[in-house]
């Protein structure tokens, strides 16, 4: 699955260690649909995306020549929807929330020009879901929770303000 954003920071250095700030947001195409048969000529299909994923992140490094080495940690956030739909009737829930969690992660960067970094990371992402949406068909409102847990390797290319 590609994911496709941007972020924004800022690094403090004493001697090799690095302390940072940062915050980003990832468009996603994570999606899954499941069909059932429900009687003669009926179907029901779910499908549930996940639109986006943000972060805002602590992190803390070690810095080798042109080399950075660091940890990270912080709040995440996901936006969810979930339609479920059946043949002949149409739409029976639509429902979406952005959700809060946590990430946890660590990464490396490379200086490879000035004001220039290429940087490769893995990132845990948790956050908990809780929607509820009308049942147009008869009435009422279906409330739903669970989690997403993903696991994230981005790739980055950064440039860094003078």
């Amino acid at each position: 699955m590609a994911f496709f954003g941007g972020q924004i920071g800022a690094n403090y250095q004493i001697d090799y260690l690095v302390l940072g700030i940062e915050g980003d947001w990832d468009w996603s195409g994570q999606q899954r649909t499941d069909t059932f048969g429900c009687g003669v000529g009926c179907t029901v299909s779910e499908n549930i995306k996940i639109g986006w994923i943000a972060t805002i992140r602590g992190r803390i490094g070690y810095a080798m020549d042109r080399v950075l080495l660091y940890a990270t940690g912080g709040g995440a956030f996901t936006h969810t929807s979930d339609n479920v739909t059946a043949t002949g009737i149409g739409t029976i829930f639509n429902a979406s929330s952005t959700n809060p969690g946590w990430t946890i992660g660590a990464g490396a960067e490379w200086a490879f020009a000035q004001n220039w970094t290429a940087r490769v990371e893995y990132l845990y992402v948790a956050t908990n879901v809780s929607q509820s949406g009308a049942i147009p068909v008869v009435g009422g409102t279906i409330t739903e929770t669970g989690n997403v847990h993903d696991n994230l390797i981005r790739a980055g290319v950064n440039f860094k303000f003078p």
